[in-house]
């Protein structure tokens, strides 16, 4: 089958957005189908070590290093020779010559691994010592600087290397839109960048202590749309990265910290951030002081996605109140605050406010079981939804809640977490049976009662897999609706 090239290109990327390793196969059909593959993959190649197990890592990463250390200049490799590391014994792998020159497709610069952000280069050279592998990462971040036409990501975080004295790094790094980097990284290495990258629009930072040139780097910037905040720390108090902030306050569309201390911050800058669509906070601090009802009354008309931690009820009421109805995620946490009475209220403000709500996470009591069924009459676009509650118990109300899902659930309603009771077999049974002609269902961590027999809850499952009522269904497994970034988000 012959395609349109720019079609073939499309499918391309869906299947690179969806099923990754679909596409080495895609590889083998003929030259134009590798031709196009190609540069799809090795735009980002350290996508491939987050999909595959333990077992297969350390080949995998191996085979991924040894081809990019074979587009070494042979001045990089005499020079690590000389420093008494010879690569390609240790990785056991010949010299053969390359295809493709494949980093010249590369847009993001990366040494660590997705699943556990572990340095790749201790992974697959462990005899070396932590100099030696300096002096390989130093080569290899050259050759990147030398290859790579158009950089995009840069995981800086730990580096030692000055790469932007690198030749050709003015030209290669200067057009950089996402940066990671940790507060202690060498001051010299923000104040370098900062000299050199003006279109930095994401930025990643693990946060331990203040750092000036960090906080010029992000000032420095002409347009910032995301912040997320890492903490090793309790909370941040550097008045430097708060202005810097500041002075985005206008353009930030995702904002991701935590507030434990700093008051001041939420009232001087939430009310500014007049195009935010996704806010992830943590804190307590709105349980010990009150929040600026300014504050709360100009948040936030663009906002889609709101992730809470530790947040009041209260707050959170008034938060949902002044979305002019764009939500479309509301995941709310856990915590020990929570004002059971305020439920209902929480409960009738998403019904009424929400009706783009396509995921939810919500906190839920027997007795507002009548709000949550108007709310999932009202919310008609829902998707996804997790219910949980303080205690697992079992209860009267098991019945009465699946009986509102199979009743008044929206048509795309399909994804369900339910953290809600210990359900007896024979009433889960009872549900799964009435969802018959409707969207098969992704389940995920339901609760049955201990002393059930759990080879008859598993018959069951499984007889309704194969009937199509469940198309996913992983029991010890939460799901996590929040697509946060997944392409830079290691921690």
């Amino acid at each position: 089958m012959i395609l349109n090239q720019d079609c073939l290109i499309l499918i391309i990327e869906k299947l690179y957005e969806n099923k990754h390793n679909s596409l080495f196969s895609c590889l083998l059909v003929n030259r134009t189908w590798c031709r196009t593959v190609m540069p799809i993959i090795w735009r980002n190649p350290w996508f491939i070590l987050s999909n595959i197990n333990n077992n297969n890592f350390l080949k995998n990463a191996t085979l991924l290093i040894n081809i990019i250390l074979l587009h070494l200049s042979k001045e990089s490799k005499n020079y690590l020779e000389n420093q008494g590391i010879d690569i390609f014994t240790k990785l056991n792998y010949q010299q053969n010559s390359l295809l493709f020159d494949y980093l010249t497709f590369t847009k993001y610069i990366k040494y660590r691994n997705y699943k556990d952000g572990c340095n790749i280069y201790d992974i697959v050279f462990p005899s070396y010592n932590n100099f030696q592998r300096d002096l390989i990462m130093r080569e290899v971040y050259k050759l990147f600087v030398s290859k790579c036409s158009k950089i995009k990501f840069m995981d800086i975080s730990g580096i030692l290397q000055q790469f932007y004295k690198f030749p050709e790094a003015e030209i290669r790094i200067s057009k950089v839109q996402e940066l990671q980097c940790k507060s202690d990284d060498d001051p010299l290495l923000f104040n370098g960048l900062a000299q050199i990258c003006k279109f930095i629009q994401k930025f990643i930072i693990i946060y331990s202590n203040s750092n000036n040139e960090l906080a010029k780097l992000i000032e420095s910037q002409l347009k910032v749309k995301y912040i997320k905040i890492i903490y090793t720390i309790d909370d941040i108090n550097d008045r430097s990265i708060y202005q810097a902030i500041m002075k985005h306050s206008t353009t930030i569309d995702y904002l991701s910290m935590t507030i434990e201390k700093n008051l001041n911050l939420i009232n001087d800058l939430f009310p500014k951030l007049i195009n935010l669509q996704t806010l992830i906070l943590h804190g307590s601090l709105f349980y010990r002081f009150d929040f600026d009802k300014q504050s709360i009354s100009s948040f936030h008309p663009k906002l889609q996605i709101l992730q809470l931690y530790s947040i009041s009820f209260s707050t959170i009421i008034e938060i949902i109140q002044n979305t002019e109805g764009n939500l479309q995620t509301i995941w709310l946490d856990s915590n020990k605050y929570e004002n059971v009475d305020q439920t209902g209220q929480l409960i009738r403000t998403i019904s009424q406010h929400c009706p783009n709500l396509k995921y939810l996470k919500i906190f839920l009591k027997d007795r507002y079981l009548e709000d949550f069924k108007q709310l999932l009459i009202n919310c008609y676009l829902l998707e996804g939804l997790i219910i949980y509650t303080d205690n697992l118990y079992l209860n009267y109300y098991a019945d009465k809640l699946l009986n509102i899902l199979n009743d008044s659930s929206p048509i795309n309603l399909h994804k369900f977490e339910l953290n809600y009771c210990k359900f007896k077999i024979e009433t889960l049974n009872s549900f799964l049976n009435n969802w018959r002609n409707r969207k098969p269902l992704w389940l995920y961590s339901v609760n049955v009662e201990s002393n059930h027999n759990m080879d008859k809850f598993n018959d069951m499952i499984e007889l309704y897999k194969k009937e199509g009522i469940i198309k996913k269904f992983k029991p010890d497994k939460s799901y996590n609706f929040i697509n946060d970034y997944k392409e830079i988000d290691l921690i």
